[in-house]
């Protein structure tokens, strides 16, 4: 922590994270378990220091928030601030009752605290994560998911059935980073939803998530809200091809067509967007033997559009395998 100024206020506040800093460390040293009877500030003094040493400068606490969060904390008058974390000694409440039925049986079960996990796919083109997942434990044989949420209702219970839904499978089939496969994948998952404004927590433990159509099925909405997403960048494609077309740049660097200029924009070391390259490409392939077709396409809005989509719909199937190829079919 750093002082903001040299005022006295700022000082005393500095001092008062530093102590709460050094006793979590030595009250951990003494006792693994102590950071379950943390009181809120000292909770959320401890989150940010995780937070600070997993991100470093991209953290998204600043500083001057637990500056604010403990003068508020110190003042006698109740705050909104203060109000919300004192509710947070009966969230604590409810993650204790879920963690004492799933220790019961087993107390050999390991922890990760904002996990990042990746889907499984056929190819490297397309990367589907999930990052910062609150808590998530497992053992030989189970996954323990926690998922926390304001409340859970008429209103947002199939969104939330969803939610739940894509985070399972995500977890289920999760892809090869670290040791994700030997924790997670193809294990029974347990989701613990904790409904905070009802003071309780509901328990899923659904047994279709190795389910083929199931996870056909699921894997189609994926790929609807996938494609989606990335057409929405198909008209501003198409307005940066006309740009580079009527542009001598490409010419000058010694590209053979505005097609091979665009690819290779879209193939910066370390960050590539690997459908927009592939689809230039191609693109700069097919104009060596029919310029005409490639100009077709990449003077028409729509027929541009359309390509790009096909081609953003192509990766998706790869990725998924949902391509289909006849048994008999012969190549």
């Amino acid at each position: 922590m750093c002082d903001l100024s040299h005022k006295r206020e700022y000082e005393k506040i500095t001092r008062k994270i530093k102590k709460i800093i050094e006793e979590n460390q030595n009250n951990y040293k003494n006792n693994e378990l102590s950071i379950g009877n943390q009181t809120p500030l000292e909770a959320i003094i401890q989150h940010y220091c995780i937070e600070l040493y997993t991100r470093r400068q991209y953290i998204q606490t600043s500083h001057l928030t637990i500056y604010n969060i403990v003068n508020h904390y110190e003042n006698e008058e109740e705050t909104k601030i203060t109000k919300l974390m004192d509710e947070s000694k009966i969230i604590k409440e409810v993650t204790t009752r879920a963690m004492k039925q799933i220790l019961k049986n087993n107390n050999k079960v390991e922890w990760n605290i904002e996990h990042m996990l990746m889907v499984h796919g056929n190819t490297s083109e397309l990367q589907i994560r999930n990052k910062d997942i609150p808590i998530i434990g497992w053992d030989d044989s189970n996954v323990y998911h926690f998922i926390f949420q304001s409340d859970f209702n008429e209103l947002n219970y199939w969104d939330t059935i969803i939610k739940i839904c894509i985070e399972r499978f995500i977890i289920y089939n999760t892809g090869d980073k670290g040791k994700d496969i030997v924790k997670f994948k193809n294990k029974s998952i347990k989701t613990y939803l904790f409904i905070l404004k009802q003071n309780n927590f509901e328990l899923f433990d659904w047994e279709f998530d190795n389910d083929s159509e199931f996870n056909d099925e699921l894997k189609l909405y994926i790929k609807e809200s996938i494609v989606k997403h990335f057409s929405t960048f198909n008209t501003g494609l198409y307005q940066y091809c006309q740009y580079i077309k009527k542009d001598t740049k490409w010419k000058e660097i010694s590209f053979r067509s505005p097609y091979d200029y665009i690819a290779n924009e879209y193939n910066q070391e370390g960050k590539p967007v690997v459908y927009v390259r592939d689809f230039f490409k191609q693109l700069h392939e097919l104009s060596k033997t029919n310029k005409k077709e490639v100009k077709r396409i990449t003077d028409d809005c729509d027929i541009f559009t359309k390509k790009i989509t096909e081609k953003i719909e192509d990766m998706c199937d790869t990725f998924f395998g949902l391509h289909s190829v006849e048994d008999d079919e012969e190549w």
